[in-house]
């Protein structure tokens, strides 16, 4: 089955690190902002686009939040536009995927080398997406292609092809992630007669990791804390011993 209407995991993904001609023609961007992104080879805390692509199949046929995986690092979807976290968090970009649950569009690939036909040629889905993160535009390209992944489905299928990828850190500040996918071929047609076409609009607002120091400076302020509340409170037991009329 298809996973293109409205998603909660139809997130954006780029690819572009290998296709270094349609990075060439794009404009630079600074290194420094952070989110850019990673080559599709990269093994993130463990995980690779396919492990990945594994563990967040069940929630891409069914669009449940409660099967998105846990995962150390953050998923970037549209369970939520708006993200906070800290300037060491990286991210997962699931953008779409395609599965083998009914109705089967076309013939579904059985092995990798068949992913690019089948996602890009007119005669079949022929999709095509970018993501903008801060104002630079870049484009898909087949290495961000991962599976089929067999993995059994809620909706009956077992096989699954995702577009993802992982972006680096964000630096601190306030950062924008576009993302924009359309889909003309022949095998979504029947589906979407004027042609598929979706479009995401992220905010990620990343603040600076505290320093250890001022980490360990906090935690013994709050030790310090409690331990004079504690005192207080003895003495102020004391206290009321002392002066009550009942004791002499």
């Amino acid at each position: 089955m298809y996973q293109f209407p409205p998603v909660i995991a139809k997130s954006f993904a780029l690819a572009c690190f290998s296709a270094l001609s349609l990075l060439a023609a794009a404009p630079a961007r600074s290194a420094a902002l952070g989110g850019d992104i990673l080559p599709s080879n990269t093994v993130l805390n463990g995980y690779s686009l396919t492990d990945m692509a594994a563990a967040i199949a069940p929630f891409q046929d069914t669009l449940d939040p409660a099967r998105l995986p846990n995962t150390p690092f953050q998923l970037l979807t549209a369970a939520t536009l708006n993200y906070n976290v800290t300037s060491d968090t990286y991210f997962y970009v699931p953008l779409v995927s395609v599965n083998d649950s009914p109705p089967i569009l076309g013939t579904f690939p059985t092995n990798a080398s068949q992913n690019e036909f089948y996602w890009y040629d007119s005669s079949q889905l022929g999709l095509r997406a970018s993501i903008t993160v801060d104002g630079l535009e870049s484009f898909l390209d087949p290495s961000y292609l991962a599976g089929p992944v067999n993995v059994p489905l809620p909706n009956g299928g077992s096989n699954t092809i995702l577009f993802a990828t992982f972006l680096s850190p964000f630096a601190p500040g306030t950062h924008t992630v576009n993302l924009e996918i359309t889909g003309n071929g022949a095998l979504l047609t029947p589906y979407y007669p004027n042609g598929y076409s979706q479009t995401y609009a992220y905010t990620v607002t990343s603040t600076t990791v505290p320093e250890p120091g001022s980490v360990l400076g906090t935690v013994v302020f709050g030790a310090a804390v409690v331990a004079l509340k504690r005192k207080q409170k003895k003495l102020s037991k004391s206290d009321s011993l002392l002066f009550d009329d009942k004791n002499p």
